[in-house]
C-alpha cells in the first residue's frame, strides 16, 4: 500500500493564514462603511472615490479569503496569490503616502506586516512546502 502524505504545514503558514482572514473582515467592514451600506448615513462626507475604493477593498477581502484557503491547503497558487496580495498591499501602501505625505510613520508601520509577510513566504522551508524550490 502507498502512503501519501501531505507535506506538514508550517505554523508561519497558519498565522499568516489568519492575518489575511482578518484582514479580510477589516476590508469588509470598512469597505461596507466606505459604500455607505451599513446605514452611517451622514457620519461620513462622500468623496469622489468611495465607491471605487470601496470595491477594490472588496474584492481585495475575497482575494485574501482565497489566498488563506490556498496558504491552508498549501496549493502552490496561494503561495503565489499571497505574495502577489502583499507586494500589492505594499505599493498601496507607498501611493497612500505619496497622495498624502504626512503620514510617513503610519505608512511605515503598515508596511511592515506585508514586508514580514513577505520575508516569511519567501523563506526556503515555506517555498519547499508549497513545491517551490
Amino acid at each position: 500500500m502507498q502512503s501519501t502524505t501531505s507535506p506538514a504545514r508550517p505554523t508561519g503558514v497558519v498565522i499568516v493564514a489568519i492575518v489575511f482572514l482578518l484582514g479580510a473582515l477589516l476590508n469588509i467592514v470598512t469597505s461596507t462603511d466606505v459604500l455607505g451600506i451599513m446605514g452611517a448615513g451622514g457620519a461620513r462626507n462622500p468623496g469622489d472615490l468611495d465607491i471605487p475604493v470601496g470595491v477594490l477593498m472588496l474584492v481585495s477581502a475575497v482575494l485574501l479569503i482565497i489566498g488563506a484557503y490556498g496558504l491552508w491547503v498549501l496549493a502552490p497558487w496561494g503561495w503565489m496569490l499571497g505574495v502577489v496580495v502583499m507586494a500589492a498591499g505594499l505599493v498601496l501602501n507607498v501611493l497612500q503616502y505619496l497622495n498624502d505625505n504626512t503620514l510617513l510613520v503610519p505608512m511605515l508601520v503598515s508596511a511592515l506586516i506585508p514586508v514580514a509577510i513577505l520575508w516569511y513566504l519567501f523563506q526556503p522551508h515555506v517555498r519547499a512546502a508549497f513545491g517551490r524550490t
